[in-house]
């Protein structure tokens, strides 16, 4: 069941159904994407239909923010906040479960290995297949290495531009301005 809060179409899930659903995504075998919307992704939606657009078409749309929760009090409650880092490690222990391979995408040079060595560290089962920066002068060069051993998983660090961002592994960093709604296999919008 979807709940519309300002025109972001929400799922009302907890974050057990949640994990069960996003488990359910990374062994179907096919591209899907979540987002983890909060209420500064809603104010910004309004002003930009397309990436209001990208919200609402992902395979889950969970409210991260308690203020995502309030504003669903006016209408549709919905059961609980589920906050994009508590899904991203609820991933993260699926992706070591069945030895998936993870892509880590986003924030400043070498944070993304270090948060994969930590992420590594954590989760031995999970294949850290490949990671990169949030910085491109041309998409061509680093595309190849992401999609080649394909990763089960593709988790992107970023937020807008005036967030901090960062991965359960814990290694943060300022987020980069470029959009943030890079689509792959899974993608957690924090």
């Amino acid at each position: 069941m979807k709940t519309d809060i300002l025109g972001i179409r929400f799922d009302d899930l907890t974050r057990e159904e949640a994990a069960q659903a996003g488990a359910g995504l990374l062994r179907s075998g096919s591209f899907h994407y979540v987002v983890t919307p909060n209420p500064e992704f809603i104010l910004a939606s309004e002003k930009d239909p397309e990436f209001r657009r990208i919200l609402n078409e992902a395979d889950l749309v969970l409210p991260d923010g308690i203020g995502v929760v309030y504003s669903a009090n006016f209408g549709t409650p919905l059961k609980e906040r589920v906050p994009g880092i508590d899904f991203a490690a609820d991933m993260l222990a699926q992706l070591n479960e069945i030895g998936g391979r993870l892509f880590l995408l986003g924030a400043k040079p070498g944070v993304a290995e270090e948060a994969g060595s930590r992420i590594c560290a954590q989760y031995p089962n999970l294949v850290l297949c490949g990671t990169h920066d949030g910085y491109f002068d041309n998409e061509a060069p680093w595309s190849g290495r992401c999609l080649r051993p394909l990763p089960t998983c593709c988790s992107s660090a970023w937020a807008r531009p005036s967030r901090r961002s960062g991965w359960p592994g814990g290694a943060r960093s300022p987020a980069p301005s470029w959009p943030s709604a890079w689509a792959a296999p899974w993608t957690s919008l924090p």
